[in-house]
């Protein structure tokens, strides 16, 4: 019986942050015009025009009918996209629907509709300055009085719509990916992210969201949901970094399948169990060498010493960095000739920079937990003054 592993870790608000709406705006108000609020839903005031037919209908096949048809306050930017394109992004929430991928992960959901959707009334007319916009994915774009995202154009005036208020664009408005989100689209072969994804992956959880979800009444003590939203929990990334979060400032080097497959066995090779543990002993091993392979490598750059400068810092520590080991996730001019990063080219997310490492340049030496030991079996062992991390479980 294959053992199940959990990590402890601390309970995170999430607090919804709107640009430009004021303290005073709930989840239900209404734009009114001249005192008045208008008679057409967003859905209905879409309907009337011809030219973003082609987004409404991937709105349609993808549920948000019944979402922008009701009270809830919602500001759109519609896109003018061609029908070849809508039915790409169709075909593509379909697909994913049926390999069981949920909603939170949905590329069509995250990359385009919610792209193109914020909470609350964003109200262009009424900006002294630029401005940025939550949309429903997290992401931040930039608005001004004519454009959104810097490469966008409004088309039009706004359209005021009894639930919210409407806006048309000339184009879609790029999905800026965070670290974790550009991770899991390199897919390059030897030169891609997919070891790290899946194994990333392999700590995903589906979590029920009790407040978004609809409770149906009570059945043997348990509550009964009508209608349940799940969403994805990865442990994994509270315990190293949340570069999975919007709101957070990462650094992540990531090791290529190539660079994964050419060192995960040295990394194996410190986690011997006992025979007797059979299945579980190769699970545990599984598990410990692929975490501490990838255990220095997230870097919070909010949480570096100040004055932090990026472009050349004289140092940089891990999020595993603790002052009882200064020896360890520490690495010093990262930029420099012989640094961790020097020669890496950052790819710029949302959330930070992801370098994809052709090489490793995270010696063993330098983890926490891979520090030198005695043990009483020795036989086995390396000489003397060598790592030795093994864990023998021997009765």
């Amino acid at each position: 019986m294959k053992l199940k592993y959990y990590m402890q870790t601390g309970v995170v608000a999430l607090i919804a942050a709107t640009t430009g709406v004021s303290c005073t705006d709930t989840w239900d108000d209404h734009y009114s015009v001249d005192g008045s609020v208008p008679g057409a839903t967003l859905w209905e005031n879409m309907q009337l025009d011809e030219s973003i037919r082609p987004f409404v209908k991937v709105l349609d096949s993808c549920g948000y009918k019944d979402i922008l048809n009701a009270n809830q306050v919602f500001t759109v930017w519609a896109p003018e996209i061609t029908e070849e394109e809508a039915q790409e992004w169709i075909d593509t929430y379909k697909r994913e629907k049926s390999q069981g991928i949920i909603d939170d992960d949905n590329s069509t959901l995250n990359q385009f509709i919610k792209n193109h959707i914020a909470m609350y009334n964003q109200q262009v007319s009424s900006l002294t300055k630029d401005e940025t916009v939550k949309m429903m994915n997290g992401k931040r774009l930039s608005l001004t009085g004519s454009m959104l995202n810097g490469e966008v154009n409004m088309v039009g005036n706004g359209v005021p719509s009894s639930n919210g208020m409407l806006y048309k664009v000339d184009g879609p408005a790029t999905f800026f990916p965070n670290i974790w989100e550009r991770v899991r689209m390199d897919l390059e072969g030897d030169n891609g992210l997919d070891s790290v994804a899946n194994f990333f992956l392999s700590w995903n959880r589906i979590e029920l969201d009790e407040e978004a979800s609809v409770p149906g009444g009570i059945v043997d003590g348990e509550t009964v949901y009508l209608d349940s939203v799940m969403y994805n929990y990865n442990p994994i990334f509270n315990q190293l970094g949340r570069i999975d979060s919007e709101d957070s400032l990462y650094w992540f080097v990531a090791p290529t399948n190539k660079i994964w497959k050419e060192n995960i066995d040295l990394y194996r090779s410190y986690f011997e169990y006992h025979k007797s543990l059979g299945e579980d002993g190769d699970s545990l091993q599984n598990l410990y060498s692929k975490f501490m392979f990838l255990y220095s490598s997230f870097f919070n750059v909010r949480s570096q010493e100040l004055p932090f400068n990026e472009a050349n810092p004289d140092s940089i520590v891990a999020t595993t960095y603790t002052s009882f080991y200064p020896d360890c996730s520490k690495f010093e001019w990262p930029m420099q000739a012989g640094g961790l990063l020097h020669g890496l080219t950052p790819q710029d997310c949302s959330n930070g920079r992801l370098y994809k490492a052709t090489d490793w340049r995270i010696p063993p030496t330098k983890l926490i937990y891979m520090t030198p030991r005695s043990e009483e079996h020795t036989s086995e062992l390396q000489s003397p003054g060598d790592l030795v991390c093994r864990l023998l479980l021997e009765k």
